[in-house]
């Protein structure tokens, strides 16, 4: 998790986090940066994740999901 905030806001953001966190976890990432509005409006946020786990449960209103699989891995975007 990004412990320390940041004044800044970011036009993308690359989340590349262990593979054998669970749904749980990932949500947590989604919501702080949410939470800490680290997202630019139009902002990009990409999550790399294994393939196996299926991110489309953590779409809300404020997102459209597209995940892009490679073999084992997969990229998931989150538009602003």
């Amino acid at each position: 998790m990004i412990a320390k905030p940041s004044k800044e806001k970011f036009d993308i953001i690359f989340a590349d986090p262990p593979f054998d966190f669970s749904i749980e976890q990932y949500q947590a990432i989604i919501q702080n940066l949410l939470t800490n509005q680290w997202l630019k409006e139009e902002g990009i946020l990409v999550i790399e994740h294994a393939s196996a786990l299926n991110l489309t449960s953590l779409t809300n209103n404020n997102f459209i999901l597209e995940t892009r699989k490679y073999g084992s891995v997969s990229f998931s975007f989150y538009f602003s």
